[in-house]
């Protein structure tokens, strides 16, 4: 590790996934070493026993609310960590840009396992898909970088984010309605599109 931490110049973070029941002056050596060589560098949450500089959530985890500090969810492009032949499970393009829109809602940083194949390279199916998202992510920047959480709980039917006076609203799934309800929203609404 000294290596790592020593011989590639400014490391921004290193991701821990420890397992659960280390023990804290181990956690606490690892943190220490890090910073011992990278001063600057973040730490995840997974290093345990309470150390890290911000959170890791659990596996595909998006909370409903707004979590306090720094935080990211981590996800999958399909049901595996790492490349596995056998998973086809691939989460669309829609679904990738839903789950980056929920965790910026909720005021976090989208974390994205690709799992490439031994040889370097990317599935097709996370390429297409990633490449789909991005595109709809683009075409609809405005209301995804930098905003500001949701003032809002997730809705049934999709989420929201803030930039400065604009509320931008994500439907995911038209409610049957027809009618989209936003609790205590007494301000007036100049456009919509």
């Amino acid at each position: 590790m000294i290596e790592l931490l020593s011989n590639y110049g400014d490391i921004a973070v290193v991701w821990f996934d420890t397992p659960g029941n280390l023990g804290g002056k181990y956690s606490a050596a690892l943190v220490d070493l890090v910073k011992k060589h990278q001063p600057d560098c973040l730490i995840n949450s997974r290093i345990g026993n309470g150390f890290g500089d911000y959170a890791s959530l659990g596996d595909m985890q998006i909370p409903l609310t707004q979590s306090p500090g720094a935080w990211e969810s981590i996800d999958t492009t399909n049901d595996s960590w790492s490349y596995a032949w056998y998973d086809e499970h691939w989460k669309s393009a829609k679904t990738i840009a839903q789950n980056l829109i929920s965790v910026v809602a909720r005021g976090g940083s989208y974390m994205l396992n690709i799992g490439p194949k031994g040889d370097g390279s990317i599935p097709y199916n996370a390429v297409k898909n990633l490449t789909d998202a991005g595109a709809w992510i683009r075409r609809n920047e405005e209301a995804i970088y930098e905003t500001t959480p949701s003032p809002f709980t997730a809705f049934e039917w999709g989420d929201c984010t803030v930039k400065e006076n604009s509320i931008y609203i994500h439907i995911f799934k038209r409610p049957e309605s027809g009618v989209l309800r936003l609790p205590s929203f007494k301000n007036n609404i100049r456009k919509s599109s």
